[in-house]
């Protein structure tokens, strides 16, 4: 669990680092926009779709935790 939860934070830093600084502009990145930032892999692309998940489902906090989607309510 803290595995994941440092992998989504360190993806989140290089959305970030490459200028998407609100949920937003996240939401609004393409594919092609999340595998030309710098440095990012394929499966970082698939977290940065994930983070997209939760941020439409206002779960944004429980993704950066590390909990999946369906989790209890985080206690």
């Amino acid at each position: 669990m803290a595995a994941e939860r440092k992998a989504a934070q360190k993806v989140l830093n290089k959305v970030i680092d490459a200028g998407y600084r609100s949920e937003k502009a996240v939401l609004s990145m393409t594919t092609q926009e999340m595998i030309d930032l710098p440095g990012i892999s394929i499966p970082e692309v698939g977290m940065i779709l994930e983070m997209q998940k939760a941020i439409k489902a206002n779960r944004v906090v429980t993704y950066l935790a590390g909990e999946k989607a369906g989790a209890a309510d985080g206690k």
